[in-house]
C-alpha cells in the first residue's frame, strides 16, 4: 500500500504537469494557427496517462523547452521564476551566471529586455536544468545500487561468520581451553566485527558508483581479513600476558572474554591499534618500573657492603 501511494503521488504530479503544458499551448495560440504549436499539441496528446514511460517524460521536457518560444509575454516572468527555483542543480558559479543573465533580461514582472534573447535563454535553460536533473538522478540510482549490493554482500558475510562461529563454539572441548582451542573461535569473531564495521562505513564512502563496486567489495573483504588478523593478534596477546587481563578458568567466562575481545578487535582498525598500543605501553612501563625497583635495593646493598 505504501509503494502504491508513492507511485500515485508521482503520477498525479506528472498529470498536473501535462495539463499545465496543454494550458500554455492554448494560451500561445494567437489568431492564426502555428504549425509548430500544432506539432507540440500532437506530442502532448500522444502521452500516456496515469503511468508515464521514459519517452513520455522526454516529450514533456521537450515541450516545456520549446514552448518558451511561443508563450505570451505574461507567462515569461512566471517561467523565469520557476526555472530559477531549479537552479540549485547547477554548481555555484554556473548558477550565479544564469541568475545574473535572467536578471538582466527580465528584471521584474513588468520589464522585459530583448524579448527574443530572453525566449532563447529560457528555452536553453529548460534543457540544461532537465539534463542536470537527469544526471543527478542517474548518479543517485547508481549509488543506491552500489549500496544495496554492498549491504547484501556484507549481510551474506555476516551470516557465514555467524555459522562458522557457531560451529567453532560447538567444537570447543569441555573445561578450560588453550590458545589453540580458541584459534578457530576468534577468527570468525574478528571477521564478524570487521564486517559490521564495514557495513556501517558504507554511508561515509564517497566513491559509491557502479564502476567502483568491485573495488568497494574488495575493500570490504580486505577489512574483514584484517579483522581476522587483529582477532588472532589480540588472542595471542591475551594468552601471552602482553595484555594485563586475567583469563578466568571458567569456560563460560573465558568464552565471553575471548569473544568480546575478538569482535572488538575486528570492529575498528583505529580502536584496535590504539587499545593494543596503549596496553602494551602500559605493560612495558610497569615492567620497567619493577626492574628499576629491583635494581635500587641491589645498589643500596652494594653500597653498604
Amino acid at each position: 500500500m505504501l509503494f502504491r501511494r508513492r507511485r500515485s503521488d508521482a503520477d498525479q504530479e506528472y498529470l498536473i504537469r501535462v495539463e499545465r503544458l496543454k494550458s500554455e499551448i492554448l494560451q500561445s495560440r494567437t489568431g492564426a494557427g502555428n504549425a509548430r504549436l500544432d506539432q507540440l499539441q500532437q506530442e502532448v496528446d500522444g502521452l500516456h496517462g496515469g503511468h508515464p514511460k521514459a519517452g513520455d517524460l522526454l516529450i514533456v521536457q521537450k515541450v516545456e523547452a520549446e514552448l518558451c518560444l511561443f508563450k505570451p509575454l505574461t507567462l515569461l516572468y512566471p517561467t523565469s521564476l520557476r526555472l530559477q527555483a531549479r537552479l540549485y542543480r547547477f554548481e555555484s558559479e554556473r548558477q550565479r551566471a544564469w541568475q545574473a543573465d535572467l536578471k538582466r533580461l527580465i528584471p521584474n514582472n513588468e520589464t522585459i529586455n530583448h524579448e527574443a534573447d530572453l525566449r532563447q535563454r529560457l528555452r536553453q535553460l529548460t534543457y540544461e536544468i532537465n539534463e542536470a536533473a537527469e544526471a543527478y538522478n542517474r548518479l543517485s540510482r547508481q549509488k543506491s545500487s552500489v549500496v544495496r549490493a554492498l549491504n547484501c554482500c556484507g549481510i551474506g558475510i555476516i551470516i557465514v561468520c555467524l555459522i562458522l562461529e557457531i560451529l567453532a563454539i560447538s567444537r570447543l572441548p569441555p573445561g578450560p581451553s588453550s590458545f589453540r582451542d580458541w584459534l578457530f573461535t576468534a577468527m570468525p569473531a574478528g571477521a564478524l566485527g570487521a564486517a559490521v564495521t564495514a557495513i556501517g562505513a558504507i554511508r561515509d564512502e564517497s566513491a559509491r558508483r557502479e564502476e567502483f563496486l568491485l573495488t568497494l567489495v574488495a575493500q570490504m573483504v580486505v577489512r574483514i581479513m584484517l579483522g581476522v588478523v587483529y582477532a588472532l593478534a589480540i588472542l595471542a596477546a591475551l594468552f601471552s600476558q602482553i595484555l594485563p587481563i586475567k583469563v578466568s578458568v571458567e569456560p563460560d567466562a573465558q568464552f565471553a572474554l575471548v569473544l568480546v575481545l575478538a569482535i572488538a578487535a575486528g570492529f575498528s582498525d583505529k580502536f584496535f591499534g590504539q587499545t593494543v598500543s596503549h596496553l602494551i605501553t602500559k605493560s612495558s612501563s610497569s615492567e620497567d618500573k619493577a626492574d628499576k625497583g629491583k635494581a635500587a635495593p641491589d645498589k643500596a646493598t652494594g653500597a653498604q657492603s
